[in-house]
Formats: C-alpha cells, structure tokens, sequence
C-alpha cells in the first residue's frame, strides 16, 4: 500500500497587497527580558554567542581576526547606509563607480566571513580589506557631509537644556538631525542631540538653526543602566537585573519626543518608551516606526513633543 500526504497550507484572509504591506518595516527585536528568568538567559547566549562560535574555527587567533572583520563590517555598513542617504538627495556627490567599488568590496568581504576554515593569515588580510573599505567609506561620507551642511569647525555646545518643548535626536545619521530641523521650523519645539549625533553642531548649516539648542545627556548606552562585570560569564545576570531593576537613565530624564536613528537602541523602558520612535533600519516591538521624510509621519513626533510638558527650567 502506498499512502500519499499532501500538506496544504490554510488560505491566507490577507491580500497580495497587504503581504508586501506587512513584510515592509524595521527588524524587530522579540526577545522579552520581562519574562525570562536568569538560567534562560545565560543558557540562549551560550548558544547563540561568541563563546560556541569560537570552536568553529582553527584556533582563538582566527576566531579573534573573525570577530574583528564581523563588527567592522557592521560599522562600515552603517556609515555606508548613511552616506546613500544624503546621496539620495544629490547623486553627483559620488560616482556610481564609486558606489560599485565600495558594493564588491563588501561583498568580497562577505565570503570571506562565510569560510571558517581558513588559516591566519588569510583571516589577517580579511580584517586589512575591511579596514580598507571603511576608510573609502568614511572618505565618501566625509565627503557627503561636507558637501550637504558645510566644513565642520570647531564649535562650542551648550550641555544646558532651554525652557520648552522639547526633541531628541540618538543615534548616528547626521542627514535625521537636518530633517527634524526642517520639520520643526517655527513649531516652537527646541531640538536637542544625544550619543553620537555630537558632532553635528560642528556644521555650519546645522548651526543656522535657532532652536538646535545643544547636546543632551552623553555616551549611547546611557540611555539605560548596565552594569559591566568583567567577568563575562555574570555579564548577562547583572544586565537582565538591571533591567528588571531600572528603568533607564538619560532617556527618562528628557521631558520630550525621543527619535532613533539607528541602531543604538538599548531595550526601551516603561518610563519613557511612549514618547519614543524609531526611524530607517532600527526598531523595536511596540514602538512606533516613522519615516522622517513623511510629513503627516512626522507630524506624529510633533504632536507629542507638544503635548508633553518640556523643560520648565534650565538643569545642569
């Protein structure tokens, strides 16, 4: 006898239109800390973290030179990202050879990572052709910043918040600041950067603005308390009990509208996770996505900072 299953799947109630719909956004973050005790934790890292991987390969060393060309990569990638953006709005600043160039160094870089069984030295030059690709990017980014807001100069910046409404600016995209500046002429709400969006008081088209106010709060990771026991085996305990314990630093101290740029976004607390939004590749479950280049989405990230109170007096 011969029995043949057939497998369908259910009918799906959602039209063509709404899959594509639905597939669009940022990548989620579905890991709830919440709910996970301290055994869970430590035994998904182990799984899933540096310490398993590092037996995939020859030796430390390889594993070391790895990991090192892994994250480079990931930060050439995102200043590669922000570099695209400001070429949207003027493709002239680089060449599409250009573009071409640094995309086959990239992806050249990419198969490497794929190969775990190379030897040292093979890994060694990986890590060069990283560097490489990452100083052409930085080159064109550089490049793209200047031609967009001006040669950066040396720049005094207040630390000091300003009475009123109030917006904040994370990350790292510089082109995000330009935007919610635009957006928020003659609102009545002051913008403020925090992390790694410092230097963009250095520009002189930024600074013609007269409600970017200054610098908030100060490293990316201060958004929340993490405690960094230089034991890594405890490193994931004392994370998941300070989140269970705190409910963040910085970001709950700024009476105002909170805008991610990137990813820099650390697990949102409750005390201010309603005032924050997210934009271009970050996100987060529950947190609203907005595209900045959308006027009646940003008009969301106005309305709140306006119906929030501000800051009432000047803290230092």
């Amino acid at each position: 006898f011969f029995f043949f299953f057939f497998f369908f799947s259910p009918p799906s109630s959602l039209t063509q239109r709404e899959r594509k719909k639905k597939k669009k956004g940022p990548a989620k973050f579905d890991f709830n800390l919440e709910k996970i005790n301290d055994e869970e934790l430590m035994n998904h890292s182990k799984e899933y973290g540096p310490q398993k991987r590092r037996y995939e390969f020859r030796d430390i060393d390889c594993f070391g030179l790895h990991e090192c060309s892994l994250y480079g990569l990931k930060g050439t990638m995102a200043y590669f990202a922000h570099a695209e953006h400001i070429r949207q709005e003027n493709k002239s600043i680089y060449s599409e050879e250009e573009r071409t160039e640094v995309f086959k160094k990239l992806y050249a870089v990419f198969e490497g990572l794929n190969n775990n069984k190379q030897e040292l030295g093979d890994y060694l030059k990986l890590a060069m052709d990283v560097g490489a690709v990452n100083i052409k990017v930085l080159e064109l980014l550089d490049r793209c910043h200047n031609h967009m807001f001006g040669v950066p100069e040396p720049s005094l910046v207040s630390a000091a918040p300003v009475p009123g409404k109030c917006i904040l600016m994370s990350g790292h995209d510089i082109i995000d600041v330009w935007r919610m500046l635009e957006a928020t002429k003659d609102k009545g709400i002051n913008v403020y950067t925090h992390g790694e969006l410092l230097p963009s008081h250095a520009y002189p088209r930024l600074k013609k603005y007269k409600h970017f106010i200054g610098h908030f709060g100060s490293a990316w990771q201060n958004q929340v308390f993490v405690f960094v026991c230089n034991n890594n085996n405890y490193y994931c305990y004392y994370y998941l009990f300070c989140y269970k314990n705190w409910n963040g630093l910085e970001f709950k101290e700024f009476p105002g509208s909170i805008v991610m740029t990137t990813n820099c976004l650390m697990p949102p607390r409750r005390r201010y996770k309603d005032r924050l939004f997210t934009i271009n590749a970050v996100g987060y479950e529950g947190i609203p996505h907005v595209d900045i280049s959308n006027s009646k989405d940003m008009a969301v990230v106005i309305d709140k900072a306006l119906s929030l109170e501000g800051f009432n007096e000047v803290k230092r």
